[in-house]
Protein backbone atom coordinates (compact mmCIF):
# COMPACT_ATOMS: atom_id res chain seq x y z
CA UNK A 1 0.00 0.00 0.00
CA UNK A 2 2.85 2.20 1.10
CA UNK A 3 4.24 2.24 -3.00
CA UNK A 4 0.93 2.85 -4.63
CA UNK A 5 1.02 5.84 -2.31
CA UNK A 6 4.53 6.74 -3.46
CA UNK A 7 3.56 6.10 -7.34
CA UNK A 8 0.23 8.13 -7.31
CA UNK A 9 2.26 10.69 -5.57
CA UNK A 10 4.69 10.48 -7.81
CA UNK A 11 2.44 10.46 -10.83
CA UNK A 12 0.14 13.92 -9.58
CA UNK A 13 3.83 15.72 -9.06
CA UNK A 14 5.02 15.17 -12.64
CA UNK A 15 1.18 16.36 -13.83
CA UNK A 16 1.34 19.24 -11.77
CA UNK A 17 4.73 20.03 -13.42
CA UNK A 18 3.24 19.27 -17.10
CA UNK A 19 0.60 21.23 -16.94
CA UNK A 20 3.03 24.36 -15.40
CA UNK A 21 4.82 23.85 -18.25
CA UNK A 22 2.06 23.41 -20.83
CA UNK A 23 0.51 26.45 -19.22
CA UNK A 24 3.92 28.78 -19.26
CA UNK A 25 4.90 27.70 -22.60
CA UNK A 26 1.58 28.96 -24.36
CA UNK A 27 0.37 31.10 -22.05
CA UNK A 28 3.72 33.62 -21.14
CA UNK A 29 3.44 37.46 -21.09
CA UNK A 30 5.97 39.43 -22.77
CA UNK A 31 7.03 40.84 -18.82
CA UNK A 32 7.64 39.35 -15.95
CA UNK A 33 4.44 38.00 -13.98
CA UNK A 34 3.43 36.90 -10.69
CA UNK A 35 2.35 33.79 -11.73
CA UNK A 36 5.31 32.02 -14.00
CA UNK A 37 8.24 33.99 -13.47
CA UNK A 38 10.67 31.96 -14.66
CA UNK A 39 9.02 31.51 -17.97
CA UNK A 40 8.73 35.34 -18.94
CA UNK A 41 10.20 36.86 -21.76
CA UNK A 42 12.41 39.75 -20.85
CA UNK A 43 14.25 42.01 -23.21
CA UNK A 44 17.74 41.12 -22.75
CA UNK A 45 20.23 44.34 -21.78
CA UNK A 46 21.67 44.37 -24.88
CA UNK A 47 18.28 44.46 -26.77
CA UNK A 48 16.88 47.15 -28.76
CA UNK A 49 13.89 48.58 -27.64
CA UNK A 50 11.40 50.83 -29.70
CA UNK A 51 9.27 53.24 -27.07
CA UNK A 52 6.60 55.51 -28.08
CA UNK A 53 6.95 59.52 -27.45
CA UNK A 54 5.08 62.62 -27.69
CA UNK A 55 6.05 65.84 -28.07
CA UNK A 56 3.97 68.84 -27.78
CA UNK A 57 5.50 72.61 -29.65
CA UNK A 58 3.62 75.80 -29.11
CA UNK A 59 4.04 78.28 -32.69
CA UNK A 60 4.11 81.87 -32.19
CA UNK A 61 3.10 84.38 -34.69
CA UNK A 62 6.23 84.92 -35.92
CA UNK A 63 6.35 80.80 -36.71
CA UNK A 64 8.84 80.28 -34.05
CA UNK A 65 8.78 76.99 -32.30
CA UNK A 66 9.12 76.55 -28.61
CA UNK A 67 9.17 72.96 -26.79
CA UNK A 68 6.24 72.86 -24.30
CA UNK A 69 6.60 71.09 -20.98
CA UNK A 70 3.12 69.37 -20.70
CA UNK A 71 3.90 69.38 -16.92
CA UNK A 72 3.70 73.28 -16.29
CA UNK A 73 1.14 74.17 -19.20
CA UNK A 74 -1.08 71.46 -17.99
CA UNK A 75 -0.34 72.02 -14.68
CA UNK A 76 -3.50 71.55 -13.43
CA UNK A 77 -4.18 67.98 -13.72
CA UNK A 78 -1.16 64.89 -13.30
CA UNK A 79 0.88 63.94 -16.52
CA UNK A 80 -0.66 60.80 -16.46
CA UNK A 81 -4.04 62.85 -17.28
CA UNK A 82 -2.13 65.23 -19.63
CA UNK A 83 -1.53 62.35 -22.42
CA UNK A 84 -4.95 61.30 -22.36
CA UNK A 85 -6.18 64.42 -22.60
CA UNK A 86 -4.17 65.45 -25.73
CA UNK A 87 -5.51 62.31 -27.18
CA UNK A 88 -9.00 62.91 -26.46
CA UNK A 89 -8.33 66.48 -28.05
CA UNK A 90 -6.54 64.76 -31.20
CA UNK A 91 -9.75 62.70 -31.68
CA UNK A 92 -12.22 65.41 -31.60
CA UNK A 93 -9.74 67.44 -33.52
CA UNK A 94 -10.09 64.47 -36.38
CA UNK A 95 -13.74 64.40 -36.05
CA UNK A 96 -14.06 68.15 -36.84
CA UNK A 97 -11.39 67.98 -39.52
CA UNK A 98 -13.41 65.02 -41.10
CA UNK A 99 -16.94 66.22 -40.38
CA UNK A 100 -16.42 69.56 -41.59
CA UNK A 101 -19.40 69.76 -43.51
CA UNK A 102 -22.08 68.30 -41.27
CA UNK A 103 -21.28 70.68 -38.67
CA UNK A 104 -22.01 73.83 -40.51
CA UNK A 105 -25.14 72.05 -41.25
CA UNK A 106 -26.25 70.12 -38.19
CA UNK A 107 -25.86 71.14 -35.05
CA UNK A 108 -26.21 68.31 -33.07
CA UNK A 109 -25.59 67.82 -28.87
CA UNK A 110 -22.61 65.71 -29.83
CA UNK A 111 -21.12 68.15 -31.85
CA UNK A 112 -22.03 71.02 -29.90
CA UNK A 113 -20.19 69.06 -26.74
CA UNK A 114 -17.16 68.18 -28.98
CA UNK A 115 -16.83 72.17 -30.20
CA UNK A 116 -17.24 72.96 -26.32
CA UNK A 117 -14.86 71.00 -25.10
CA UNK A 118 -12.33 71.76 -27.68
CA UNK A 119 -12.78 75.58 -26.69
CA UNK A 120 -12.52 74.75 -23.25
CA UNK A 121 -8.87 72.74 -24.16
CA UNK A 122 -7.80 76.13 -26.37
CA UNK A 123 -8.99 78.75 -23.53
CA UNK A 124 -7.12 76.54 -20.63
CA UNK A 125 -3.77 76.32 -23.43
CA UNK A 126 -3.73 79.67 -23.99
CA UNK A 127 -3.89 80.94 -20.64
CA UNK A 128 -0.89 79.17 -19.22
CA UNK A 129 0.93 79.83 -22.22
CA UNK A 130 0.36 83.27 -21.51
CA UNK A 131 1.62 82.70 -18.33
CA UNK A 132 4.87 81.12 -18.85
CA UNK A 133 5.48 83.08 -21.90
CA UNK A 134 3.72 86.87 -20.90
CA UNK A 135 5.47 88.49 -24.28
CA UNK A 136 4.60 86.16 -26.61
CA UNK A 137 1.42 85.13 -28.64
CA UNK A 138 1.11 81.83 -29.78
CA UNK A 139 -1.45 81.00 -32.49
CA UNK A 140 -1.27 77.10 -32.45
CA UNK A 141 -0.32 73.99 -30.84
CA UNK A 142 1.85 71.32 -32.61
CA UNK A 143 1.57 67.64 -31.18
CA UNK A 144 3.70 65.42 -32.86
CA UNK A 145 3.77 61.48 -31.40
CA UNK A 146 5.63 58.84 -32.77
CA UNK A 147 8.23 55.92 -32.09
CA UNK A 148 11.93 55.88 -30.78
CA UNK A 149 14.60 53.17 -30.53
CA UNK A 150 16.28 53.07 -27.44
CA UNK A 151 19.87 50.73 -26.79
CA UNK A 152 19.75 49.42 -23.46
CA UNK A 153 23.08 48.75 -23.74
CA UNK A 154 24.13 52.18 -24.88
CA UNK A 155 21.46 53.74 -22.48
CA UNK A 156 20.66 56.64 -25.07
CA UNK A 157 18.10 57.13 -27.57
CA UNK A 158 18.65 57.08 -31.46
CA UNK A 159 17.64 60.02 -33.19
CA UNK A 160 15.81 58.79 -36.15
CA UNK A 161 11.60 58.86 -35.42
CA UNK A 162 9.64 56.52 -37.13
CA UNK A 163 5.75 56.09 -37.58
CA UNK A 164 5.62 60.32 -36.82
CA UNK A 165 1.55 61.68 -36.77
CA UNK A 166 1.32 65.67 -37.00
CA UNK A 167 -1.61 67.32 -35.38
CA UNK A 168 -1.96 71.32 -35.75
CA UNK A 169 -4.28 72.48 -33.09
CA UNK A 170 -4.93 76.55 -33.84
CA UNK A 171 -5.54 78.47 -30.49
CA UNK A 172 -6.79 81.20 -32.07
Amino acid sequence: MKKKRYVQLYILVALFLFVHLFIAKFYSEPYPSLVFPSFSKIGKRHDIIVVPFQNVYAIDKMHDTFFVNKKKVFSISKLVHVNKMIETVKLKEYLISKYKEDIKQYKSKKIIDILNDKQLFISLTKKNLQRLYPNKSFVSLLIIEGKRKYSAKKQEFYNEVFDERKTLIKLI
